[in-house]
C-alpha cells in the first residue's frame, strides 16, 4: 500500500499534470468553467459511446446544489466495482485521494461527503477555489 501511495504521489508530480495549474485556476470564473467543461465533455463522450457506460463513471450534474464552485456526483465507479469484485478494498482510499490532489493542482479544494468506496450511495465532488472562504 505504501508503494502504491508513493506511485500515485509521483504521478501527480509529472510536469504535464503540474501544467494543469497553469491552465486551470479554480479561483477564477474561467477556471471553474474549464473544470465544468471537462466533466461535461467526459459525460458527452460516454453518451456518444454507450458501449462503455457499464464500465465507466456515470455523471450526475447539479448546478443548483451550491452557490460556489462546481458540483457533480457518480453512482457508479469502475475502480470501486473492480476493487470490490477482486478483493482490493485497501486500494480504494488511495485512489480516492488522487481526486484531492488533482483538485489542488487546479487551485481548488474538493469537498466530499460520500464515496462509493466508503459504502456511500454516491461519490460526490464539489470543487471550490482554494481561496474561497466559507463556500456556499
Amino acid at each position: 500500500m505504501d508503494e502504491l501511495r508513493t506511485i500515485s504521489e509521483e504521478m501527480m508530480s509529472f510536469p504535464l499534470l503540474k501544467a494543469m495549474g497553469l491552465m486551470i485556476n479554480a479561483n477564477k470564473k474561467s477556471g471553474m468553467a474549464r473544470i465544468a467543461k471537462m466533466m461535461h465533455k467526459d459525460a458527452a463522450w460516454l453518451e456518444a459511446h454507450p458501449q462503455y457506460k457499464a464500465y465507466s463513471w456515470d455523471f450526475h450534474f447539479d448546478e443548483t446544489k451550491h452557490q460556489d464552485g462546481f458540483y457533480y456526483h457518480f453512482t457508479q465507479c469502475p475502480l470501486n466495482t473492480f476493487a470490490r469484485k477482486e478483493g482490493y478494498l485497501e486500494v480504494l482510499p488511495i485512489m480516492c485521494d488522487i481526486d484531492y490532489k488533482t483538485a489542488a493542482l487546479m487551485h481548488a479544494k474538493l469537498y466530499r461527503d460520500h464515496t462509493l468506496a466508503g459504502s456511500g450511495e454516491v461519490c460526490d465532488y464539489w470543487f471550490v477555489g482554494d481561496k474561497v472562504e466559507n463556500p456556499k
